[in-house]
């Protein structure tokens, strides 16, 4: 080990082998892996979910007369391995006053900021010049953070 520095700093202890091997057992099962493993089971929400997720967000939003409309959408996955993969899902998007491509944009880049900026920061997703609320990673619980966000700005 003296010899090899680098072999030492990535030496691994039993703990982190328990780790592994309980994390690798999941992907044996499909049940146990979209049961345990937070992103396989975002991956596995169904269409009809999201719709109703979307169905819940939007009406929140109208009753604090937030205008918002349901928009299909596609929500990316994410870069590193899968950077092309998309699941097809639905999306609640901010309406602006003035909607204008400029004002448009102006209003979803200040919205997005304000939002990061929260207590507790509500992540949205720029598309198109609108703001984006996608329901494939919405929880039920997490709308009354949203709305109480938004409602602060």
């Amino acid at each position: 080990m003296a010899s090899a520095p680098l072999m030492r700093a990535l030496r691994v202890g039993q703990l982190t082998i328990a780790a592994l091997v309980s994390a690798c057992r999941h992907y044996l099962n499909d049940q146990e892996l979209t049961e345990k493993n937070p992103t396989f089971a975002i991956l596995d929400t169904k269409i009809k979910r999201t719709a109703e997720l979307a169905e819940l967000l939007s009406k929140e939003m109208s009753s604090r007369s937030i205008p918002n409309e349901i928009v299909p959408s596609d929500a990316q996955v994410g870069g590193g391995t899968l950077p092309e993969l998309t699941v097809k899902s639905h999306a609640v998007r901010l309406l602006p006053p003035d909607r204008s491509v400029k004002k448009r944009s102006q209003f979803a880049e200040e919205h997005y900021y304000c939002l990061l900026q929260s207590e507790i920061p509500v992540v949205g997703v720029l598309r198109d010049g609108y703001l984006c609320f996608d329901s494939l990673t919405l929880d039920e619980n997490d709308i009354p953070t949203i709305i109480q966000a938004l409602c602060r700005e």
